[in-house]
């Protein structure tokens, strides 16, 4: 069975790129990548005693704001084996910006953060192993620099 894959990278120089499944055990359920950010709010005047409105257009155009993505990852592993995985990709994670590719939308994004471990985890442990429905979320600083990654 072919699953979707994400792609990381640390954004220092001669960090390899690392594959969730790969590297961590785990397949992303949801990433909701955008095409594209929101618009920054704009400098603007309101006159009293004029109609509209006086709005300052940047020079380059206007410019998009960073965002936020909510990743949902999935685990299915041996029992008791689940917090490892958690920690390991937070502890990645936790290093600096990371550069992120998904094979499912195409879009990738460079200067990539955590934001936190969410607390809405399903876990499921029992005979049969763990499994673990988590997400984390990750603000997007360029929203803009499209990237593609891969091994």
């Amino acid at each position: 069975m072919d699953f979707y894959k994400v792609y990381m990278k640390q954004e220092e120089s001669g960090a390899s790129v690392v594959e969730t499944i790969e590297r961590f055990g785990l397949y992303c359920v949801e990433i909701p990548f955008k095409p594209i950010s929101d618009v920054k709010e704009i400098a603007s005047r309101k006159w009293y005693d004029e109609d509209g409105l006086d709005e300052y257009i940047p020079v380059g155009g206007l410019k998009l704001s960073e965002y936020d993505i909510d990743i949902k990852f999935g685990y299915k592993g041996d029992k008791f084996s689940a917090n490892t995985a958690v920690n390991s990709l937070v502890s990645y994670l936790l290093e600096g910006y990371v550069s992120l590719y998904d094979t499912y939308t195409k879009i990738g994004r460079q200067h990539v953060r955590f934001v936190k471990l969410n607390d809405n985890a399903e876990l499921v442990r029992d005979g049969d192993g763990d499994i673990l429905i988590f997400s984390v979320t990750m603000r997007v600083c360029d929203p803009k620099t499209n990237i593609t990654l891969s091994k």
